[in-house]
């Protein structure tokens, strides 16, 4: 979401909008093909992405992307999540790190 964060301060709402486009489960090339007809993707273990079309075999899904309004309603929340992981940096170099040492030296000896 950090990403998604800085596109919108570099390219704007509508752009990052679509930069950052998901995944669906539907088959891209049946919905190019079928003038909109959305064909559900399967699981598929062999397939590089996971997913694979029942009907043609392809395994790239469509990718979706978000809407301008729910990227500008998210933000704040973005905002304030990655605050509170910014201002728990200090605790975490201060006292975990050098217990983590401390147990991976002491199981060494």
């Amino acid at each position: 979401m950090l990403k998604t964060m800085a596109d919108i301060q570099k390219y704007g709402l509508h752009r990052a909008a679509t930069i950052n486009a998901i995944s669906s489960s539907h088959c891209l090339r049946c919905n190019k093909r079928g003038k909109g007809k959305n064909v559900h993707m399967e699981r598929s273990e062999e397939s590089p992405t996971g997913w694979k079309c029942p009907q043609c075999g392809s395994t790239v899904p469509k990718k979706v992307p978000f809407s301008s309004k729910y990227l500008g309603d998210i933000g704040y929340k973005m905002l304030e999540k990655s605050s509170i992981i910014v201002e728990s940096l200090p605790l975490y170099f201060e006292d975990i790190v050098p217990m983590l040492y401390m147990t991976y030296k002491m199981g060494r000896t």
